[in-house]
């Protein structure tokens, strides 16, 4: 329990008593799937129209969640696998993205590079 769940026990407000839900293996497993499959379609889409959609898209093809249907959830199935495909994009598309610019900036820094100070902007007067 532990290991998957980490997170959510330390978040309980007592000890002896157990009072938020916990996921159970196989979304956390179905989660990090659709995240895998995020992450490796990122580096060539974020330029593009309709990432969350063409993502969400990928998940839904990628990622098996034929167990929800199978666990007697068969009259919400489309539903639950359409919540976790948005969920995942609109968590991870910005994480990703701030991660990206980190990134950018840590490489710039490194670089020497500095942006100008808005006080020596050259401004054009009319004519």
């Amino acid at each position: 329990m532990l290991s998957t769940n980490a997170f959510v026990y330390f978040k309980e407000y007592k000890d002896d008593e157990q009072s938020l839900t916990y996921p159970s293996g196989r979304l956390v497993e179905t989660v990090s799937a659709s995240v895998t499959v995020l992450e490796s379609m990122m580096a060539e889409v974020p330029h593009t129209y309709s990432v969350e959609e063409k993502i969400k898209a990928a998940i839904k093809n990628a990622v098996d969640f034929g167990w929800i249907q199978s666990s007697g959830c068969s009259l919400h199935h489309q539903e639950i696998v359409d919540g976790i495909a948005q969920s995942v994009t609109r968590i991870s598309i910005p994480w990703w993205c701030k991660r990206k610019k980190q990134v950018t900036d840590r490489r710039k820094q490194a670089e020497g590079y500095k942006e100008e100070d808005e006080n020596s902007v050259t401004h054009v007067s009319r004519l």
